[in-house]
């Protein structure tokens, strides 16, 4: 593979990454000071390949946590089963949202329960069947809460998010707006428990639901932030030349740049090889289109490789 970019960063003598790399890896070592760098795009565009390239390169020279909410990924087992390990520095760890939710609800279950009783019509036992159902959506909220807690509890790495495809992706990027809205409901239950005894006492009395609120608020900001703050995190689309995908991702950008997240950069994979072949030529031709469809974005190429991308092995040595 030699991956070609629309623009690149040049490389530099003092960089111990710098010797004769592609621009493909160019492009990820120049967001390396970044703590979260998602993937994303449809399905069946290579997300996870670029995603094993990404955290491959950065774990040459820092600790990356590889992170796939895509619950039909098989990013484990596409290590164990070519008898490689991740190296030192890089931990993959698949989406378990179920496991995540019950371990939310451990941690704050009581607390809603009691904001629910003082502030609803519904007794505790009613709410405890409500949280405890599964709940629509709730493995994109916890996917979202999950990306903000490994990137907090691991400040020296770098978390490779593997998303799932787009629309789950879409979901799970808008989860941030869910949580607002959920810790308003909290505030105007409490509320109504705060005038009560106002009421009855005569005086202002915060309590331990009060502070319970405020840092509940204060997480959910703490990791919208994050993901919004253009120097500690990136979204970057992978898709293919083919029109309607081309389109589909032009829409996702929008979404995902409306959500307050930048996009310095779309990965066109399996681009066409240095080739003259009547096929090779009609793939140039896709390819070009899509890049001129897609300005004023930063387009990196990443050719189509010749052998099959079946070991991180091979993935490696595509992307370098």
């Amino acid at each position: 593979m030699r991956a070609r970019a629309s623009a690149s960063t040049p490389a530099t003598a003092s960089d111990p990454l710098a010797v004769r790399r592609s621009p493909f890896a160019d492009a990820f070592h120049g967001l390396r000071s970044h703590r979260v760098i998602l993937i994303g795009g449809k399905g069946g565009v290579g997300k996870t390949t670029v995603s094993i390239a990404a955290a491959l390169h950065f774990s040459r020279s820092q600790n990356v946590i590889l992170f796939t909410t895509d619950p039909a990924s098989n990013l484990a087992d596409f290590f164990s089963a070519n008898g490689e390990r991740p190296t030192a520095n890089l931990r993959i760890e698949a989406l378990n949202a179920e496991q995540l939710y019950q371990q939310f609800l451990k941690e704050n279950l009581a607390n809603f329960l009691e904001l629910g009783d003082r502030g609803t019509y519904l007794d505790k036992e009613e709410l405890r069947r409500f949280f405890e159902l599964s709940l629509p959506g709730v493995d994109e909220l916890m996917a979202w809460m999950h990306v903000g807690q490994l990137a907090e509890q691991n400040p020296s790495a770098i978390v490779i998010v593997d998303t799932a495809p787009t629309g789950h992706t879409l979901r799970m990027l808008n989860a941030a707006e869910h949580f607002r809205q959920f810790a308003a409901a909290l505030e105007s239950m409490q509320e109504k428990h705060r005038d009560m005894v106002q009421q009855f006492t005569r005086r202002n009395v915060r309590d331990a639901l009060d502070d319970f609120i405020d840092e509940f608020e204060q997480r959910a900001r703490r990791r919208r932030d994050l993901l919004t703050d253009a120097s500690q995190s990136a979204f970057v689309p992978v898709l293919l030349s083919e029109p309607w995908v081309v389109e589909q991702t032009r829409r996702l950008i929008d979404e995902v740049r409306n959500d307050g997240i930048d996009v310095p950069l779309v990965i066109l994979n399996r681009t066409a090889a240095d080739c003259d072949c009547p096929r090779c030529r009609r793939q140039a031709q896709r390819d070009g289109e899509a890049r001129k469809t897609l300005q004023p974005m930063r387009v990196i190429d990443a050719q189509r490789s010749c052998v099959p991308l079946d070991s991180p092995q091979r993935i490696a040595q595509w992307s370098a």
